[in-house]
């Protein structure tokens, strides 16, 4: 499923994390023992919005094609929001590409700015 969101992402950004040693968490959706989607989300000190204290995000979400439009993607953000707090943060941010209308959409539908 990562490499379905990040194609060009080998396991060094994973490593990456692991050597930082940041708050990470991975979520995972699953739909009668398959697994249909995830979110991964980090603790940054600093993030767009949030200035002067860390918050949440939301590195990447992803949902298979054909479980899409069924709330699954912010059933995710829910629990990843659920975890920020159990880490002590109340904020979360995300980005999204430019030419990504979907993401965008979906970004803009969830709350985000």
């Amino acid at each position: 499923m990562r490499q379905q969101l990040w194609p060009e992402a080998g396991r060094d950004d994973l490593a990456e994390l692991a050597r930082i040693h940041v708050p990470w968490t991975v979520l995972v959706a699953e739909r009668e023992g398959a697994l249909v989607g995830f979110a991964e989300a980090t603790i940054r000190s600093v993030v767009d919005g949030h200035y002067f204290e860390p918050a949440a995000f939301l590195e990447g979400i992803w949902v298979a094609p054909g479980a899409r439009r069924q709330g699954i993607a912010s059933a995710l953000l829910a629990a990843t929001m659920d975890w920020a707090r159990a880490q002590g943060v109340n904020g979360i941010g995300s980005d999204v590409l430019v030419d990504n209308a979907a993401s965008i959409a979906w970004h803009r539908h969830a709350g985000f700015a």
